[in-house]
């Protein structure tokens, strides 16, 4: 047998999000089952992290010029020359052209339930124009090349050939599930999460390795409501005698430089770290000493930099979004993501009250502590293999053991 699996968004220096999710889930897969053949799909040569020689992984670039259009005037076609048993796509769209058995992963639908957070199209510039002009003859016009348009037309895609659709928690299945009520099989299987390492690298920081500090970690965009958050931030430091320092680690996404504009004071004076990107090394030192972590915004798929922090101990501030009440319940900070004062009001008690945490990161814990990227993996497994699952509550939802 042999399975297909588009892997095209995992060969940046630096994974996040769905990225990580692919990268995590596909490189254990070939280990897991040696008698099948994996054929990952690349649209530029593979990055050092696809470092395995095993016998039953075939890497294949497919180069192209016009990226965003790759998996329609590269992949599709070289899936009709060349077809494999089963094709998966774990977070990226399934060609106009596809054909067989697919199986894909959802992880989330916030362009459908938050499209006020989404870049509104733009034909200011050549290469906003060149978009809209693909992305209307991708999907035959149905569609613009905007963000949200395309992920509309993509998720329709998914509904209409997908075999199987994979969702990453309860919150997006039950989504799936109240918007499109005619829908392809549904499995639901939590992400992974990190395992914590040992590392000095932090650098970057400077100062004392004990002093305190609030950490976000995504990118920098307008969906994960930094707007809200650095105006919290900037009332907090102008109301405590002495502010934690906020470390900001993610690259700029849509939004970020009207977010930047507005709070250049903040963003250039000592409590502000904005250190863009990292290393997992250096995420991990960063993350792993951190006071407490925010994740502020107003919807998530899954909501993991939350998980990576909780598995850390590190206390978490977050807005009850994705898999964040399911697995948290109560042992998180809960914000209203849209109300300034509730932030605030989270990092000076933080700030004053450290101590009061301790218990909450304790369960918290002992609540996520048995979901790994071995068990995503194997379940993915069983999905593409076919491999009847059965969940602990009947309702298509596997939880960790």
């Amino acid at each position: 047998m042999r399975i297909g699996i588009d892997v095209s968004r995992t060969q940046a220096p630096v994974l996040t999000g769905t990225e990580r999710y692919t990268y995590e889930v596909v490189h254990r897969l070939p280990a897991l089952h040696p008698e099948i053949q994996w054929r990952l799909f690349s649209d530029r040569p593979f990055h050092s992290r696809w470092s395995s020689q095993l016998k039953n992984i075939e890497y294949r670039v497919l180069p192209s010029r016009i990226g965003t259009a790759w998996s329609h005037t590269r992949l599709g076609p070289e899936l009709r020359r060349h077809p494999v048993d089963l094709m998966f796509y774990p977070g990226t769209a399934i060609p106009l052209s596809a054909r067989g058995p697919i199986v894909t992963t959802i992880h989330d639908l916030v362009f459908l339930t938050h499209p006020h957070l989404y870049a509104e199209k733009t034909t200011n510039n050549w290469k906003r124009r060149a978009i809209e002009v693909i992305g209307k003859a991708i999907t035959l016009g149905r569609y613009s090349g905007g963000e949200r348009a395309y992920q509309l037309w993509a998720y329709h895609q998914a509904m209409k050939c997908a075999t199987r659709i994979i969702s990453v928690s309860s919150a997006t299945h039950n989504s799936i599930k109240s918007l499109t009520p005619e829908h392809p099989p549904l499995i639901t299987i939590p992400l992974g999460i990190d395992t914590p390492q040992n590392t000095d690298h932090d650098q970057q920081l400077g100062g004392n390795n004990t002093d305190p500090y609030f950490v976000f970690i995504g990118r920098l965009e307008r969906k994960k409501n930094l707007d809200r958050l650095l105006e919290a931030y900037n009332v907090y430091c102008t109301t405590n005698a002495n502010p934690w320092p906020l470390v900001l680690i993610g690259q700029p996404g849509f939004g970020w430089p009207e977010i930047e504009h507005r709070h250049k004071t903040l963003l250039t004076s000592n409590h502000v770290r904005l250190l863009g990107g990292v290393g997992d090394q250096e995420r991990e030192s960063i993350l792993s000493r951190a006071s407490a972590l925010f994740l502020v915004s107003e919807a998530e798929g899954f909501g993991l930099p939350a998980f990576e922090a909780a598995i850390r101990h590190v206390p978490v501030i977050a807005s009850p979004v994705g898999a964040i009440p399911e697995y948290f319940q109560d042992a998180y900070i809960k914000i209203d993501p849209r109300d300034i004062a509730s932030m605030t009001a989270a990092m000076s008690k933080m700030t004053q009250h450290p101590d009061s945490v301790g218990s909450m990161t304790t369960i918290a814990f002992e609540r996520i502590r048995g979901m790994t990227w071995d068990i995503c993996a194997e379940k993915t497994a069983e999905v593409l293999l076919g491999t009847p699952l059965k969940s602990k509550d009947g309702n298509g939802i596997i939880r960790p053991l």
